[in-house]
């Protein structure tokens, strides 16, 4: 990554900074969804999924999930819901 970079106002310092912050929010989109960060944080990260339509659907996704794990709980056994939300962990996490 060439200094550009790290002068601000530059494409290249707004380029570093977006990545930045989506890599942030990407490790952070399950606490975001839970509503489990600071609050100083989850406003940064919030407006960040407010202006990054990548990280906003994949926030949308890990919810939707949720939800679906959700019901699934109030209709089948405890074990089955922990393997959904075992897999939902994981696609989180890249695994």
């Amino acid at each position: 990554m060439s200094l550009i970079a790290y002068v601000p106002g530059t494409h290249a310092w707004r380029k570093r900074r977006h990545d930045e912050l989506c890599r942030d929010t990407y490790e952070h989109i399950q606490e975001i969804v839970d509503g489990e960060m600071t609050p100083s944080k989850a406003k940064q990260l919030k407006a960040h999924l407010d202006a990054c339509e990548g990280c906003e659907v994949e926030a949308e996704v890990i919810r939707s999930l949720k939800e679906a794990i959700a019901r699934v709980g109030q209709q089948t056994d405890q074990q089955c819901v922990r393997r959904l939300d075992d897999l939902a962990r994981r696609l989180c996490s890249g695994e």
